[in-house]
């Protein structure tokens, strides 16, 4: 019975003291700055500056009335936009496909 009520009103164990313990700081930690050395490195050789420079100014050339009116049509057959129309659906589907096959791969392996 005096073995419960011993248990019971306890305390908690405290951590030793690092000093109890045996642990040592290092000099620096406790407010002391190590000694430190500035050294000046000197360049190996001559150095040279050169200016860059600028890029040449663009050209603006004036258009005559007539070349601002062409314009090349670009017709396209209807064989031609189907084909196109089929490939981007094809792309699409295939994004898709790869897009959930990831998606599945991530869900198995987690």
């Amino acid at each position: 019975m005096l073995a419960v009520s011993r248990a019971l009103h306890a305390r908690p164990r405290r951590r030793p003291s690092p000093r109890r313990a045996g642990v040592r700081r290092p000099a620096f930690a406790a407010g002391e700055a190590p000694e430190q050395t500035v050294t000046a490195i000197e360049p190996q050789g001559e150095q040279r500056v050169e200016p860059v420079p600028p890029p040449p100014e663009q050209e603006v050339a004036a258009l005559d009335p007539q070349s601002e009116q062409q314009v090349t049509s670009g017709q396209r057959g209807a064989v031609r936009r189907g084909f196109e129309t089929a490939g981007k659906v094809a792309l699409g589907v295939l994004a898709a496909g790869v897009s959930v096959g990831v998606m599945l791969a991530e869900l198995i392996l987690l």
